[in-house]
């Protein structure tokens, strides 16, 4: 709707009331209690500090009607929130899931399914209730009217409350009798809880820590006893998984006394691994009289024969030539002397000769009459080897022999001319 304004058009404002409780436009026509505004300041929805007007209906405190029936602080009427909360927890606790009560006979089962040591959420499931924290508190609640044992409720209760804690029930004699056995064999915590099929939280290592003491201070505050006797019932297993049994030890004797000292074939007549365990285990028979006279032999044959490859390989000093001997001819032998005998064309043999004859290249007449001709060598031949000497006397017979194949294309071996020259300074 516009209106005329000394000959402008603008458009006519119209005001409405809202409701501040219901945000809706109040009709114009209703009547409206007397009322007071006032203010609050909150924040809206972005997070700012704002001011915000409310219109206070008749009979409010704000009105000062002083009305009785009035909703008190913090309910919008006397079916609020909070009534609603409490009357739907005061449900449960009466009736159970959905409004189902406990009766007589699901409290009895409650109590055999927990002494069977099923779980909390077991338990639920098989009641058919909401959870575990359902029948948890159904459970406490029965034990509250059971009485105390010896020790008091607090003690009597002590077991349950760790139970819930854990989640999977109490600990009954059956249960710490298998935890001990299992603590005497030296099990960790870990493997523990996966045996009685729970988790390994605060109240189960709690339990464990205590009868760990408990079996401590019955073995008199020393656990070697329990340990050793873990180790004698594992002496006879080895890292392989081999276990020995007294039939084992009774063959093993036995192939080692028929002469089988090769470790493999025994560890395959038994059927056993063989690694450093089952060596170690036969060794040990043998030092005890397994095998008699021939444990040496055995031990030999297991290092591998390496002492003899040694020896076949020529690996001490002259080995090789003394398993040549035999088969080597004339030669060979004096190849074995020149090793023997270092010594030089111009020592003990050429002794007399080089000596008288540095200067000249021919002997006396005695000395030429010792040169007799053999069936090595020829009398020229004698002459030539006496002449390569006295050329150079401190070559060795290898040289000699050398440049006498060299003048004669003949090969003549170094021990014989040195054989044949020490004669003739023997004869001179």
């Amino acid at each position: 709707m516009f209106t005329t304004f000394f000959g402008l058009l603008r458009p006519s404002i119209s005001m409405q009331l809202i409701d501040s409780n219901t945000g809706q436009p109040l009709d114009s026509k209703a009547s409206i209690a007397p009322s007071i505004t006032h203010t609050d300041i909150k924040k809206d929805g972005n997070g700012k500090m704002v001011m915000v007007r409310h219109k206070s209906q008749a009979g409010s405190i704000v009105s000062g009607g002083g009305d009785r029936d009035a909703a008190p602080k913090g309910n919008k009427n006397n079916n609020g929130k909070q009534n609603a909360k409490n009357n739907d927890t005061k449900a449960a606790e009466t009736d159970g899931d959905g409004g189902k009560p406990w009766t007589a006979k699901d409290d009895a089962r409650l109590k055999a399914l927990k002494a069977e040591n099923k779980t909390w959420a077991q338990i639920a499931e098989i009641l058919g209730r909401s959870g575990k924290e359902e029948v948890s508190a159904r459970f406490k609640e029965l034990n509250k009217d059971e009485p105390a044992g010896d020790g008091g409720d607090k003690k009597g209760n002590a077991a349950p409350a760790a139970a819930e804690a854990s989640g999977g029930g109490d600990f009954t004699a059956d249960v710490d009798a298998k935890i001990k056995e299992m603590i005497d064999s030296s099990t960790p915590n870990k493997a523990i809880a996966e045996a009685l099929g729970r988790n390994l939280d605060k109240a189960l290592k709690a339990h464990i820590a205590q009868l760990r003491n408990e079996v401590k201070d019955a073995s008199g505050g020393n656990t070697a006893p329990a340990a050793a006797e873990k180790k004698q019932d594992n002496t006879n297993k080895g890292s392989n998984g081999n276990d020995f049994t007294a039939a084992d030890d009774a063959k093993i004797k036995e192939l080692l006394d028929a002469g089988n000292n090769n470790f493999k074939e025994i560890a395959k007549a038994l059927g056993k691994t063989m690694g450093k365990d089952f060596a170690d285990h036969v060794k040990e028979l043998k030092n005890q009289g397994g095998g008699g006279q021939d444990a040496a032999a055995a031990e030999k044959d297991n290092e591998g024969g390496k002492k003899a490859n040694k020896k076949d390989k020529g690996g001490g000093r002259g080995g090789g030539d003394a398993e040549k001997k035999p088969d080597q001819p004339e030669k060979e032998t004096g190849k074995s002397k020149e090793h023997k005998h270092p010594s030089k064309a111009g020592s003990a043999v050429s002794r007399r000769s080089t000596r008288s004859h540095r200067s000249e290249a021919k002997f006396t007449m005695r000395e030429w009459m010792t040169l007799q001709e053999d069936e090595i060598f020829s009398f020229g031949e004698l002459q030539l080897l006496t002449e390569l000497i006295n050329k150079e006397p401190g070559r060795s017979w290898l040289s000699v022999a050398s440049a006498f194949h060299d003048k004669t294309g003949r090969r003549v071996h170094p021990e014989d001319i040195r054989e044949k020259f020490d004669e003739m300074a023997r004869m001179g």
